[in-house]
């Protein structure tokens, strides 16, 4: 598979707090990506970089080819990337439907009605789209964050621990949405923290702590490797 996103040698700094440090890895086309690490590792602030809500201060994010570090958060969703958020983000009195509507007039300045039904559709959601945010399940609410970004017809998608506080069935469904935005040929990027999820949805895996790379290879030699336990579980 080709290459769609690198990260190099990417540093940011909060005060005297590095939350990443000269971290680097690499995206192919079509994959889904586990970026796994302890609380406070520097996953989130991964997302934020990449999505221009922070400027690196060393390193650069490489897109297609192009430097995008920088670049503002508008002009990147417009180029193809787009996420959810660890905590939910919606607008909770309006319908499932003018959420999703919302979202593709502030960043794409368009949003036609069937492109809105596609993606309904695509999460299971659109019995439920004249429905207030509200009134969804938690679950829901989380596969609605994952359907305004897939509005944005993105390349790559960030998810940002899209199975947290959900029961296994609600697990299974979640997956099964990623593997079917995985099959229609968008490449995702997945924050979690469920070994089991990442191990059934994700071939490769990278692992960060305290800012910086410490393992990157498939799932089944990440979960063995020394570095990524003692990171987890700290050492004897």
């Amino acid at each position: 598979m080709n290459e769609i996103l690198r990260i190099e040698e990417v540093s940011k700094r909060f005060g005297g707090i590095a939350a990443l440090n000269g971290a680097s890895f690499h995206m192919r086309e079509g994959e889904v990506l586990g970026l796994i690490g302890p609380n406070g590792s520097g996953k989130t602030t991964v997302f934020n970089v990449i999505t221009g809500l922070y400027r690196p201060e060393q390193g650069r994010i490489v897109f297609r080819g192009e430097n995008i570090s920088g670049q503002s958060v508008h002009r990147i969703a417009r180029k193809g990337i787009s996420r959810t958020f660890q905590a939910t983000r919606l607008f909770f009195n309006l319908s499932v439907w003018e959420n999703v509507r919302t979202v593709c007039e502030i960043v794409t300045r368009k949003g036609t009605g069937e492109k809105i039904e596609e993606v309904l559709s695509s999460v299971g959601l659109d019995g439920k789209k004249e429905k207030p945010a509200s009134e969804l399940t938690s679950a829901e609410q989380r596969l609605l964050m994952i359907c305004m970004g897939l509005s944005l017809s993105p390349c790559v998608l960030l998810l940002d621990e899209p199975t947290a506080g959900m029961n296994a069935e609600e697990v299974a469904e979640t997956l099964r949405v990623i593997e079917k935005i995985k099959g229609q040929g968008c490449s995702v990027l997945l924050i979690e923290h469920n070994m089991a999820a990442i191990s059934s949805i994700c071939e490769r895996c990278v692992v960060l702590n305290y800012g910086k790379l410490i393992a990157e290879g498939p799932v089944h030699e990440i979960q063995r490797n020394p570095h990524v336990i003692e990171a987890y579980l700290g050492k004897d």
